[in-house]
């Protein structure tokens, strides 16, 4: 081929004509070919196209707070896609096998399951129609109780789920109902998990080549309500568990008894006995005149604080010789003190010839007193039970007594009598002077 030198271009440039046209055209065909050969030759081949399979779960419990027993609920499981091609794009995916999720764990990677019965199992749902999975529903997704305890197992059909690039898919709903949900002082937390095998998320782009494959995983939290601790324990925050305090601690006292006073036990019990009291008062043992109720080694007893010696009380007893009084020792002694001795006592045998008296030891004698005199007028002894107004105690019927024992009444002198009265004694008194006259002139 003829070269297309710089003279030669001179000539076209000052000449043009047809051959210079068609040779200028070749070389921009050659040059055009050559930098077509070699971006090819830098360029990428599609054939090492690669992809990297990425997944993950999102597990969406409702209710996940506030569950308590009996609570029922449902988990929804949604697998994510997000498969990349080397060159940082989206490729779709597809999910195969059998999806492990995980009722209630201890922690978000489920490696202490909590025990079984904590949730049980009621089945699967679909998402989309809301009826029970039996195989014909959830797009041929299946659930059954798994082996492990607190597991479901969620298998996909035959011709495995596919999942868009950068889609989503939701599976099914996993109902629960909680049986003995974990216990806490504070918001008891507990997690579920979805967790693929490791090999059941696979890339189907047909710019992945080979296709690959890897898992998917995801958890959830769920809190039960805080519990509290009962009497004499305390919450460790922690560890959620309820820890005894100390013994003798205060607590509430519920027996009502005055005797005692309530405290911990150290076992996280509240004793209502834990110390007994003495020697304070009380009120639920019988008040007596002798004494008031007291404790005693946690007993409300009666008389535990007695009256003083001698303090008086009730007499019960109708003894006369006697006096009631207490003993100090809580008690009333109908017998405390004795009358003195020969105090009048009822007489109650009938007897005229004897007077009851007491005896000094507490006892009415009816025979205390013995007299069996026979009463008669004359005895020199006034009875005015019988009628006698005097007794002289002799027989002279003459004298101002009479016989029968009644005063003589005399009649009041007339004033004649009186003069005649008066005359004798003057004469007897003139007769008297007389003769003492006479004595004396015959001494003389």
């Amino acid at each position: 081929m003829e070269s297309f030198t710089e003279e030669k271009q001179a000539m076209c440039r000052r000449a043009p004509s047809r051959r210079c046209s068609s040779r200028k055209l070749l070389g921009t065909t050659l040059a055009l070919m050559l930098a077509l050969g070699v971006g090819l030759m830098w360029a990428p081949s599609a054939e090492a196209q690669t992809c990297s399979a990425s997944g993950s779960f999102t597990v969406l419990p409702t209710p996940s707070s506030n569950i308590v027993e009996n609570t029922v609920g449902k988990t929804r499981l949604r697998v994510n896609n997000d498969s990349l091609t080397s060159g940082n794009v989206d490729v779709a995916a597809e999910l195969c096998g059998t999806t492990t999720f995980h009722l209630a764990c201890t922690d978000s990677a489920c490696n202490s399951p909590l025990p079984a019965g904590t949730l049980e199992f009621t089945g699967c749902t679909d998402v989309v129609t809301l009826l029970a999975c039996d195989g014909a529903n959830c797009n041929g997704i299946t659930c059954a109780d798994g082996i492990v305890d607190q597991t479901v197992l969620v298998t996909m059909p035959a011709a495995c789920v596919p999942v868009a690039a950068t889609g989503s898919v939701l599976l099914v709903d996993v109902g629960w109902t909680a049986v003995t949900p974990p216990l806490s002082c504070v918001d008891g937390s507990f997690f579920q998990r979805g967790e693929t095998g490791p090999d059941d998320l696979v890339t189907d782009d047909p710019a992945c080549s080979p296709p690959v494959s890897s898992g998917a995983e995801g958890s959830a939290n769920l809190l039960t309500p805080a519990q509290g601790c009962p009497e004499c324990q305390t919450c460790n925050t922690e560890s959620g568990n309820c820890d005894f305090v100390a013994a003798s601690e205060p607590c509430v006292d519920t027996d009502q008894n005055e005797c005692t006073t309530a405290g911990c036990d150290g076992l996280g019990t509240c004793d209502q006995n834990h110390i007994p009291l003495s020697s304070i008062p009380c009120n639920d043992a019988t008040d007596t005149e002798c004494g008031n109720p007291g404790c005693l080694n946690g007993v409300c007893v009666s008389n535990h604080f007695p009256e003083p010696f001698s303090t008086p009380c009730t007499d019960t007893d109708n003894n006369e010789c006697t006096s009631a009084g207490c003993d100090g020792a809580g008690n009333c002694d109908q017998n405390h003190t004795f009358a003195p001795d020969s105090q009048p006592c009822a007489d109650t045998d009938g007897q005229t010839c004897t007077t009851a008296g007491c005896d000094g030891l507490g006892a009415c004698d009816q025979n205390h007193i013995t007299d069996c005199t026979i009463e008669f007028c004359g005895d020199g002894i006034v009875q005015p039970g019988r009628g006698e107004q005097c007794d002289d105690g002799n027989t002279n019927d003459l004298d101002a007594c009479r016989n029968n024992c009644t005063l003589r009444v005399r009649p009041i002198p007339t004033l004649s009598e009186w003069a005649q009265l008066g005359l004798a004694l003057i004469l007897t008194a003139g007769a008297g002077w007389h003769l003492r006259r006479r004595r004396t002139l015959r001494t003389d």
